[in-house]
C-alpha cells in the first residue's frame, strides 16, 4: 500500500514510474497555482489538502466553480 492511497489502483511498477516523473511541491493556503489563460504545460496530482477552482468576474467578485479533494476525478477543468 502506498502513502497515496488513491494511487493503489495502479500496479506497483506503474505507480513508481508515475511518481518518478514529477516533483513534490507544497503550497501555502491561498497560493494561486495558475491563472485562466495560462498555458497548460503541467499535470497536477493532488495528494493532500484541497484546491479551489474559481474565476473572478469583471466586477471583481470571485465565483467558486469547484473544490477538489485528493483522489480520482473524471471531470476536466481547463483554463
Amino acid at each position: 500500500m502506498s502513502e497515496e492511497p488513491f494511487l493503489d489502483r495502479l500496479a506497483a511498477d506503474d505507480r513508481v514510474a508515475l511518481l518518478s516523473l514529477g516533483r513534490r511541491n507544497e503550497y501555502p493556503r491561498g497560493q494561486v497555482l495558475f491563472f485562466e489563460g495560462d498555458p497548460g504545460h503541467d499535470v497536477l496530482l493532488l495528494l493532500e489538502g484541497q484546491v479551489k477552482v474559481s474565476m473572478t468576474s469583471r466586477s471583481g467578485r470571485e465565483g467558486i466553480l469547484d473544490v477538489i479533494d485528493p483522489g480520482w476525478r473524471s471531470e476536466e477543468h481547463t483554463s
